[in-house]
């Protein structure tokens, strides 16, 4: 007697999720972003953190380190999406899920992207906004700062104190 084994088989998974194929015409970044660059710029700074002309800048100096090339199975996703989803990340703390679900890019890929943004995003700003001393008077100059500053700004803070204390009141600042 022979025993035939039939195995099940699994179903097919598709290589993208239907909805996650309609990123070009649904994301956030391909609807919302491009209403609010043109319409509402205000909007737009408060929702990625950088203005218009800020952003674009931005863009043009990371898009050589984080574009990538469209293969024929998928097309990549770009380097202003990636940009966009980043700085997004970076201003809310978003978790991945959330962000795919707006973007309409898997889970797995923005946990690859961000990292990568971020890097790019420091290479190219270094220079200009994280400059190290390299001679001894620019570190005398670091180190004359560092003790100054502080004290500046605690005589400053008991000076507040002191004056609301004799008024009264409170200030906020």
């Amino acid at each position: 007697m022979c025993i035939i084994n039939r195995r099940r088989r699994a179903k097919k998974r598709a290589w993208i999720r239907s909805w996650l194929a309609r990123r070009e015409k649904e994301s956030v970044y391909h609807k919302l972003l491009k209403e609010l660059s043109l319409e509402d710029h205000e909007t737009m700074k408060n929702w990625i953190r950088l203005d218009k002309d800020q952003y674009h800048k931005l863009l043009q100096l990371v898009t050589p380190l984080i574009a990538k090339k469209d293969t024929r199975m998928r097309k990549a996703v770009t380097a202003g999406e990636r940009l966009t989803l980043t700085l997004r990340y970076l201003a809310t703390g978003e978790s991945h899920a959330s962000l795919g679900c707006q973007f309409r890019i898997s889970h797995n890929l923005i946990s690859s992207i961000i990292p990568s943004v971020c890097r790019a995003i420091y290479q190219v700003l270094k220079q200009q906004f994280l400059r190290f001393p390299t001679n001894q008077s620019e570190w005398q100059e670091v180190a004359n700062n560092y003790f100054t500053q502080p004290i500046i700004i605690l005589h400053i803070f008991i000076s507040t104190v002191t004056i609301s204390f004799m008024q009264h009141t409170v200030i906020y600042s």
